[in-house]
Formats: structure tokens, C-alpha cells, sequence
């Protein structure tokens, strides 16, 4: 079974998250960092209902797809119809773009643009492609004030060990996905950071947090 398949199976059956060894630290971390700042966002909603008597199922954590607008950076004409056709099917928005460059270009169009607080962006870029590697973009995007918060998950067929996963992440990636995937894992992994993302932004949360400040 591919570790697509099994990663798959899994999010069936309702663990939280997946991870193929080898592992490495960095990986590690920043899985489980995800994973119990989600938990613990979760417990503070969860906390705020029962001191507001507010016994309404959490919602908190659901996000309009429609509403987030998702770079797709692949030079490879097959991944890029195949993933934007999966994305549009669930109601994202796409940008398409065959280099690197070409993604830079459009990234520096977002930064330029009005902003508009009810449109969340994403990235989620091949790693080997001429110009401009996946890896050079992360970098580039990672080290400008204005796109810096922007996710990026990083795909590749090549950079499959546990040294390019490493670099990803520590370079500053939200995730890394080693083709081929399934559209049901893509998915998940966005889910799993638009899900940070509308929970950082939670107003119950802050409230929560204010709470507990000035009991300390």
C-alpha cells in the first residue's frame, strides 16, 4: 500500500494526522505542533461555551472553500489541470501558473492588491521546475514582510526522502506531499491549515485568552 493509500485509510478512520517514515524532527514537530494547537483552540471554544451556556455544536472551525484562493505551481501541465479540477470540484478557488517565476509574478500581484480580509491564500507548489524551484519560491516568500503568512505546501516526485521534507518544513512550509497523491489527502492537509488559520482569527478564542489573563 502507497503512503498515499494508508495516509488515506487512516483520515477514514479518523485519526487526526499522518506521517510516513522515515521522520524527521523538524517534521515531527511541526505536526504535532499543529495538531495540539488545533486541539487546544478546540478546548478553549469548548470552555467558552460553557461559561456562555451556549451549548450550540462548535462550528468555529468551518471555513467557506469558496472564499480561499489557492496557487497552484506546477510545470507539469497534467498536475496542474488534475489538482486545479480537484480543488474547483470542492468549491476552492485557483491560480494556475507553469514556473516558478511566473507564481512569484502573481504572489507579488496579491501583495499589491487591495486587501480583502474575506479571501484567504494559499500555495501549494511543485518543488523541481525550471527558473525557479519549489524550494526557492518557499524561500522568497518566507523571507518578504508582506507574503510571509501566506501557507505553502510543497509537492514532489522527486524529493521524496526525509531530507527533502526537512528542508521544507524547516525552510518554513505548512506541509509537504510526495506524489502521486489522492485528492482525498490534498484535501485533508488543507483542511487541516485552513483550520489553524479561522481558529487563530476565532474571537471566542481571544476572549477565552482574556479571561484566563486576568485571573493569572
Amino acid at each position: 500500500m502507497s503512503s498515499s493509500n494508508a495516509a488515506e485509510k487512516a483520515y477514514a478512520s479518523g485519526v487526526t494526522d499522518f506521517l510516513s517514515k522515515p521522520v524527521g524532527k523538524k517534521h515531527l514537530l511541526k505536526k504535532v505542533g499543529t495538531v495540539l494547537e488545533n486541539a487546544f483552540y478546540k478546548k478553549m471554544i469548548r470552555n467558552y461555551h460553557e461559561i456562555t451556556g451556549n451549548k450550540d455544536e462548535i462550528k468555529e472551525f468551518d471555513y467557506d472553500p469558496s472564499k480561499v484562493e489557492i496557487m497552484v505551481v506546477d510545470d507539469d501541465i497534467v498536475t496542474r489541470k488534475l489538482v486545479g479540477r480537484w480543488l474547483t470540484s470542492s468549491k476552492y478557488k485557483i491560480v494556475a501558473c507553469k514556473t516558478g517565476v511566473e507564481a512569484w509574478k502573481a504572489i507579488r500581484k496579491w501583495t499589491n492588491e487591495a486587501k480583502n480580509k474575506e479571501i484567504t491564500r494559499m500555495i501549494l507548489s511543485d518543488v523541481t521546475m525550471p527558473e525557479l524551484s519549489g524550494f526557492k519560491l518557499l524561500e522568497w516568500v518566507m523571507s518578504d514582510q508582506n507574503t510571509k503568512h501566506i501557507p505553502i505546501i510543497l509537492m514532489s516526485a522527486v524529493h521524496t526522502s526525509n531530507t527533502g521534507k526537512e528542508r521544507s518544513i524547516q525552510s518554513g512550509s505548512q506541509d509537504f506531499l510526495v506524489k502521486p497523491f489522492t485528492k482525498q489527502l490534498l484535501l485533508h492537509k488543507i483542511k487541516t491549515i485552513m483550520e489553524t488559520i479561522v481558529s487563530r482569527s476565532n474571537r471566542q478564542i481571544s476572549t477565552m485568552l482574556r479571561m484566563q489573563s486576568k485571573r493569572r
